[in-house]
């Protein structure tokens, strides 16, 4: 015929298997709806230094317990209930249960890209990961775990929008009964979710690039729901933050925006900053994962019910680097270092504030 499969598979072109009136169709990855997930993951070891795990239903590897992030839900809180549900009524391949246990800091963020043409999505997966400490005092960098999980496995968190079961949604699969997580001493020996061995330290095969593109947003509900996740920079030099003004409200905010389909965290991180600031950020580090929600109208005018993940890093620039705002037409008008002791004075937003009272001091 002239092509072979590997040709009609990189043309897109309908392909013929040897049985009749059987097809299958190849989607290019940009022609399905980019879709944002954002899960909360926790990362628990026991004793002996074994890992915790729980099977994905869907594929059979396995990954670290974890949940998606639902529309106005802490993600720390999630984290919580997710190891409140490990640490729950234990299935006999466990052995025995866990004792006191506690959410620590958060660790780290991963992100990947999996394509599903029979429901017409490629979904953009952003892990954020949580330590966890058991069997010890109560860690006082996060919220501690319910650690009185009724029998039936129902956790409940007072004072967290998360509600959830012991049995939990992980990304790409059915429910998995977290309270029957298993410690696993040697993952290199089971197929592991890409993210989960990325955070145990093993080795992975490197992702293909995906094109970066803008998130496609459902418009149901009214107003519509709308979750996105966004990366910030805290960059301070000798005293001075930078901060970048919003064009629409005249408020002041830290450098950053929304990732978009495909971009790792840490590449929306360099992008945004860069777009509204000129500089090249350096030496990024995880400080905090924050959320915010409320009902506003978008930039592009539209009444929506946002829910906002704020993934803020600390980072440098170069020492006395003067910014200048290049992106045009964005949502960002203006570019300033500010001293510490004049923001009082500064119409900022409620993630400047919480960033300067609740994350910065610790920092410095």
């Amino acid at each position: 015929m002239g092509f072979g499969a590997r040709s009609w598979v990189a043309a897109g072109i309908v392909i013929a298997t040897v049985r009749p009136r059987r097809y299958r169709r190849v989607v290019p990855s940009s022609s399905l709806r980019a879709v944002q997930l954002v899960t909360a993951h926790v990362l628990l070891r026991d004793g002996d230094g074994a890992a915790f795990l729980v099977p994905d239903r869907a594929d059979g590897s396995w990954s670290l317990p974890g949940a998606p992030i639902g529309h106005g839900q802490s993600p720390a809180g999630v984290a919580a209930a997710v190891l409140a549900a490990v640490a729950g009524p234990p299935a006999p391949a466990v052995g025995a249960t866990l004792g006191r246990v506690a959410l620590g800091r958060v660790r780290e963020i991963h992100s990947d890209v999996t394509d599903r043409p029979a429901d017409g999505v490629s979904v953009h997966t952003l892990h954020i990961v949580y330590d966890a400490h058991h069997n010890s005092a109560a860690q006082p960098d996060g919220p501690a775990a319910d650690e009185t999980v009724p029998p039936s496995g129902r956790v409940r968190l007072e004072g967290d929008p998360a509600r959830l079961d012991g049995d939990l949604v992980v990304p790409d699969g059915g429910p998995v009964p977290l309270h029957g997580a298993v410690p696993v001493l040697r993952p290199q020996e089971l197929p592991l979710a890409r993210f989960t061995a990325q955070v145990l330290g093993l080795p992975t095969v490197p992702a293909a690039p995906v094109p970066a593109r803008a998130v496609q947003r459902d418009r149901q509900g009214d107003p519509p729901k709308v979750q996105r996740a966004g990366v910030y920079a805290m960059i301070v030099d000798a005293g001075w933050l930078l901060v970048t003004r919003y064009v629409h409200t005249g408020t002041w905010s830290l450098p950053g925006g929304g990732i978009d389909h495909g971009e790792a965290p840490l590449e929306a991180l360099s992008r945004e900053v860069r777009e509204e600031t000129g500089l090249q950020v350096r030496n990024p580090r995880l400080a905090d994962v924050g959320h915010i929600r409320f009902t506003a109208h978008s930039p592009q005018g539209e009444l929506e019910d946002f829910h906002g993940l704020q993934l803020v890093y600390r980072a440098e620039v170069q020492s006395g680097a003067r910014p200048r705002v290049v992106e045009i037409g964005g949502t960002t008008d203006e570019v300033a270092w500010v001293g510490l002791n004049a923001l009082d004075g500064l119409s900022a937003t409620r993630l400047l504030r919480r960033v300067v009272d609740e994350v910065l001091p610790g920092h410095r």
